[in-house]
């Protein structure tokens, strides 16, 4: 008894301490701002945060962060890494949804994708999966190919390095990555899961690499933006540990609604976006984690040690591979990522987890079909998930806006699964999916399909024919959260760039783009990396300097 009453104390005093870190005022954002600034910063996103660390390094200039969004301070969802699926639609999120899609999202309400922006000091490293990708050297080589001089991989790859505090065990005195830098990168693998996919990757076929080293092609152990057990966007990493330099002012809560229409560009076409669609497979051990994973144990774990079950991702591995009888004049880059998520999707998933905007009930339909509902007849707490993601999509769509009101959300078109090509890299990569549950490593621990068609749900075509995962792709594919290309970057003859290389608005002065809009096309893989390495070159283009020459000479040996 005595025992009992002692963890009692000991966890009231944890959740006490919780609570008063959660509800401390954020003192160091409240300070009284000046009337100019040398450079103005809007939005303290992904690129955002890091151009506020760099620009602020000089303490001769001043600097304006602005943000309108609010603190990430003290935000358990933020900070813990298992649980950011739970900042969907909160008010660190924009909230976006796409215009109703003619080809896809079957499955969804009004057929509408849901966006999830971040809105909150960080931007959307708050909100995302924390998994690293730089992409593949044949993107930026294409970009360099296509005009965008000074981007070819051999470019840019010195800024991904200076980026990185690289702690992963293997491959760590690999001259590709980067020691001492603000994003800190680890291996955040949680189960035992991890080497069974491994060893059903090499069963047929696949290297283990380095996704982010010499080739991305092949098997690789995820890398996560975790630190200490915590997430690191770049407002913990970039922002927090130089937050009190005197010549950076950061303002939340603060909306920019107008800026001067000078120039005629194409703002807002060329977009590309990710579409991921999730292959389920059952199993016959508990090594997958759950919502039963989410109990006051594993709470009691996480604060005293930041260990356990919420201390990382559940994304574990991943493939890059490319789908056969490809284009032979497309670059090599690969055609699908197949990201191993080792977390059940059970009811608590559906519910609390990722909002996918699952059609709750359709009214023109012979049944009152609610689609929801019916997924959640066959989930299960022991089962993991292949989370396909597209790459290179060859359907394109636009961002508009809706009035000339700046509060008015925009106008979305990605206009997914328009194009043929797009189905078919999905469904080589669903094939490569039913290749590794086949393997034996997974089949001695019972891989099971977990079916998602029912009543009025592509149950009228044949099973595992193309036509029943196109139907299946066409219902349920759904955003990766990965939009780019709108404010693309281009020579400056090129009637379809907004920017120049330097990332200069064209034909306005004083005024650059630095995120994920200005990507040529949208990259091999998760997007978070390659914009904080854009925020840190734009850096380096407004202060007219190079900083990363050491790693210019660091990778002169390697393959680029």
């Amino acid at each position: 008894m005595i025992a009992l009453s002692s963890v009692l104390v000991v966890f009231l005093g944890i959740v006490l301490t919780l609570y008063l870190n959660t509800t401390k005022k954020d003192e160091v954002l409240h300070v009284q701002l000046n009337s100019t600034y040398d450079y103005i910063i809007i939005g303290a996103g992904s690129a955002g945060s890091v151009i506020a660390n760099r620009l602020s390094e000089d303490s001769d200039i001043t600097v304006l962060l602005l943000e309108a969004g609010g603190s990430e301070y003290g935000n358990d969802n933020i900070r813990i890494p298992l649980i950011g699926g739970g900042l969907q639609k909160s008010s660190a999120d924009w909230n976006y949804h796409t215009l109703p899609q003619k080809n896809s999202h079957f499955a969804m309400n009004e057929q509408r994708s849901y966006w999830p922006r971040g809105r909150v000091l960080g931007g959307t490293s708050c909100l995302n999966t924390l998994v690293y990708i730089r992409g593949s050297r044949h993107d930026y080589n294409q970009w360099a190919e296509e005009g965008c001089d000074g981007w070819s991989y051999k470019d840019v790859l010195p800024y991904f390095i200076k980026t990185e505090d690289y702690q992963m065990p293997n491959e760590y005195d690999s001259a590709y990555h980067g020691k001492g830098g603000f994003m800190k990168l680890t291996d955040s693998s949680l189960t035992s899961l991890v080497e069974v996919y491994r060893r059903s990757a090499e069963e047929i076929g696949y290297r283990t690499v380095d996704a982010n080293g010499e080739d991305q092609i092949g098997f690789s152990y995820a890398q996560a933006s975790v630190y200490n057990g915590e997430r690191c966007s770049t407002a913990s990493c970039y922002l927090r540990p130089i937050i009190s330099r005197p010549n950076l002012h950061i303002s939340i809560d603060s909306f920019v609604t107008k800026i001067p229409v000078i120039a005629d560009l194409p703002v807002g076409n060329n977009l590309e976006d990710h579409l991921q669609y999730f292959v389920k497979h059952k199993i016959n051990q508990s090594y997958s984690l759950s919502s039963e994973s989410r109990n006051v144990f594993s709470s009691l774990q996480y604060a005293l040690t930041r260990t356990g079950p919420l201390s990382g991702t559940g994304l574990e591995a991943n493939i890059f591979g490319r789908m056969p009888n490809r284009d032979e004049s497309l670059p090599n880059y690969p055609d699908y990522q197949i990201l191993f998520l080792s977390v059940a999707h059970d009811n608590f998933f559906y519910d609390y987890g990722l909002q996918l905007n699952l059609k709750e009930s359709d009214k023109n339909s012979r049944i009152y079909l609610q689609v929801k509902d019916l997924i959640k007849t066959r989930t299960s707490t022991t089962e993991f998930t292949s989370v396909l993601i597209q790459q290179r999509p060859k359907s394109t769509g636009t961002i508009r806006l809706a009035s000339k009101d700046p509060f008015d959300y925009p106008l979305i078109q990605p206009n997914y699964l328009d194009q043929t090509y797009d189905v078919q890299s999905l469904i080589a990569g669903i094939r490569k999916i039913q290749k590794l549950a086949a393997a034996n490593p997974l089949q001695e621990i019972g891989a099971t399909l977990n079916r998602q068609d029912f009543d009025g749900i592509c149950d009228k075509v044949k099973f595992d024919s193309d036509e029943y995962w196109e139907c299946m792709l066409r219902h349920f594919a759904v955003t990766c959260y990965h939009p780019t290309s709108t404010c693309r970057m281009g020579a400056k003859d090129d009637p379809t760039a907004v920017v120049d290389t330097k990332l200069r608005v064209k034909g306005i002065k004083g005024l650059r783009v630095a995120d994920a809009s200005v990507m040529r096309h949208v990259i091999s893989g998760n997007t978070n990396a390659p914009t904080i390495m854009i925020g840190e070159r734009a850096a380096d283009f407004i202060r007219g300097k190079d900083t990363v020459q050491k790693f210019k000479e660091q990778i002169k040996h390697l393959k680029l």
